[in-house]
C-alpha cells in the first residue's frame, strides 16, 4: 500500500506523515462534498488516545497548515461549505453544467475540457462504452447497472468533482459502489460510514433532519425475517465438521432463496469469513451494507476479513471508524487489541482488552 492519493485532475500526491495521510483519507472519503474543521478533527481521532483532544485539534491544525503551504493539487479551502454540500439531488448527478456540455453527444475518444465548482479544468476523453454510460445517467430515470466497469467510471467524475448529490444521494451511491467493487472494499466504506452517521459523531445527517425518517431500505431490514435458528446451527456444525464446501453451499442456497433479506446475505458473509472465503465473504456483507448501513457487527465482520486477508491498515482504519461512531463496541476493542498485539505493542493491546472486558464482562470471545 502506498502512501499516496489521487487528485481530481490525476496527479499522485505523496504524502509520509501519518497524521496528514489520515485527513486526506477524511477529505477523500468525504469528496466531493467538503468537510469543516470540527469534522476533520474527530475522524482523524484515535479513540485509544481519547484524553488527548485538545492536543490533537492544534495537531490538525499543524498539519492542515503544512498540506497547503505544500501546495497540493486538488486541496481547496472555503470560508464556508462547499457548494456541493448544498446539492438536493437525489441520486448521484452530473453539475448542470458539465450536464449541459455532455448532452451535445461528443464523439467517443474525443478529448474534452470542463470546470468543476472548485474552479478546477478536468479533461475527459469518453469510450464508446462509457457513453453509454453516460447517457444512462443522463436520462436519471434509473440505477446505473450494478457493473464494476460503470462505477469505476463513475468513480472517475466523481474524483474529477463533476458530480453531485445529496447526503442521502452520496449514501446511496457508496451503498451501490461498494456492491459493484466489493473487491476494492476497503477504500469506500469509510466514505459510507460518513454518509450515513450523524453530524454529533463526523457524519453528514443532522439529527432533526428528514434523513431521520425510515428509508426504503430500513422497511426492507424491517420486513426481513432473521435465518432460522435451526439452520444456522446446521451451518456452524458443517464448519465444526471441516465441511466448509457444504457449510457455504447451505448458506448460499438461503440467499438464492431470499436475495432481498439482509439476514441471508449477512450469514453468507460469516460462513465465508469462517471457513476461509474472504473475498467472497465481503461481497456478502457490502451487499448486506447495501440494505442496512448502519450495522456495526457487519463493519466489524469486514474489519476481520481485511485482517485475515493482511490489509492491516484497513482493518485498523475500519475499526477505529466503529469506535468513534460507537465506543462501547466491545468487538471493535478486542479487534483493535489483536491489531496492536500484531505489531507488538502490548501496553496499548492490554488498553483496548480492557475496554473490551468493561464493555462485555462476560463475553467468552474477548482476548485474555
Amino acid at each position: 500500500m502506498a502512501n499516496a492519493h489521487y487528485s481530481g485532475s490525476g496527479v499522485v500526491v505523496h504524502i509520509n506523515h501519518d497524521l496528514s495521510l489520515n485527513m486526506m483519507d477524511v477529505i477523500s472519503d468525504a469528496w466531493p462534498h467538503s468537510v469543516n474543521f470540527d469534522q476533520l478533527v474527530f475522524n482523524t481521532r484515535a479513540p485509544e488516545y481519547d484524553k488527548e483532544d485538545k492536543q490533537h485539534q492544534q495537531d490538525v491544525l499543524d498539519a492542515l497548515t503544512m498540506l497547503f503551504r505544500s501546495g497540493i493539487d486538488g486541496l481547496h479551502f472555503s470560508q464556508e461549505q462547499g457548494r456541493y454540500n448544498s446539492s438536493s439531488s437525489t441520486s448521484a448527478q452530473l453539475l448542470p453544467c458539465v450536464a449541459a456540455l455532455l448532452r451535445d453527444n461528443v464523439p467517443a475518444h474525443t478529448a474534452i475540457g470542463v470546470f468543476n465548482l472548485w474552479h478546477d479544468k478536468i479533461t475527459f476523453t469518453f469510450t464508446q462504452q462509457e457513453q453509454d454510460y453516460l447517457r444512462l445517467l443522463l436520462c436519471q430515470k434509473s440505477d446505473l447497472p450494478l457493473e464494476a466497469d460503470c462505477y469505476e467510471f463513475m468513480e472517475r467524475l466523481r474524483i474529477a468533482g463533476v458530480l453531485w448529490g445529496s447526503v442521502p444521494a452520496w449514501q446511496h451511491y457508496f451503498q451501490q459502489l461498494l456492491q459493484a467493487c466489493s473487491s476494492k472494499s476497503e477504500r469506500y466504506l469509510g466514505a459510507l460510514i460518513m454518509y450515513c452517521s450523524e453530524t454529533s459523531v463526523g457524519g453528514y445527517i443532522s439529527p432533526d433532519s428528514e434523513k431521520v425518517k425510515k428509508s426504503h431500505h430500513s422497511k426492507r431490514v424491517a420486513d426481513a425475517m432473521p435465518v432460522d435458528k435451526t439452520v444456522q446451527q446446521q451451518i456452524r456444525d458443517l464448519i465444526n465438521i471441516n465441511d466448509y464446501a457444504a457449510a457455504r453451499s447451505k448458506a448460499k442456497a438461503l440467499v438464492e432463496e431470499i436475495p432481498s433479506n439482509m439476514y441471508c446475505w449477512y450469514l453468507l458473509g460469516q460462513t465465508n469469513l469462517k471457513t476461509g472465503a474472504y473475498d467472497e465473504g465481503l461481497a456478502a456483507f457490502m451487499k448486506t451494507l447495501s440494505m442496512h448501513a448502519t450495522s456495526w457487527s457487519v463493519y466489524l465482520d469486514a474489519a476481520y476479513a481485511f485482517w485475515y486477508s493482511y490489509r492491516h491498515y484497513y482493518a485498523g482504519r475500519l475499526v477505529r471508524k466503529i469506535l468513534l461512531c460507537d465506543r462501547r463496541n466491545a468487538g471493535a476493542w478486542n479487534m483493535l487489541s489483536t491489531l496492536y498485539k500484531d505489531s507488538n505493542e502490548m501496553a496499548q493491546a492490554e488498553f483496548c482488552v480492557r475496554k473490551a472486558e468493561q464493555y462485555a464482562p462476560e463475553e467468552p470471545n474477548i482476548l485474555n
